[in-house]
């Protein structure tokens, strides 16, 4: 997903920008098994409900908060270039913190409490 955002940010071939926009759904969907199994690895009971409500609501407020990111972006630069890049560094932030998750300690129940 951050490969096609940043790459259709930078490419100016308008085929070459488009394949790397097709590469967007494309993350973005393969993501979708591995996050929603979270919530339930670190939690059991009500509490997975509550993690999953959580995770539910901040996605709402994202919904809201993105496309007015970019069009605050749009119409201070007059391209989409930096929104694209900002969400391409954003989801390359969020592909690093997925891979600091150890699955051998949530999945023994231990905490996950050591310093970022």
């Amino acid at each position: 997903m951050a490969v096609g955002l940043i790459g259709c940010a930078l490419l100016h071939n308008t085929v070459f920008a488009i394949i790397a926009l097709a590469l967007v759904p494309l993350g973005h969907c393969a993501s979708y098994g591995p996050f929603w199994s979270m919530p339930t690895q670190f939690f059991t009971g009500p509490a997975a409900a509550a993690g999953i409500a959580l995770v539910t609501m901040i996605a709402n407020v994202g919904s809201f908060a993105g496309p007015t990111l970019i069009g605050v972006l749009k119409a201070r630069t007059g391209t989409h270039t930096e929104a694209f890049l900002l969400l391409g560094g954003l989801a390359v932030v969020a592909a690093f913190l997925a891979l600091r998750i150890d699955p051998a300690r949530t999945a023994s129940g231990e905490q996950t409490t050591e310093a970022v």
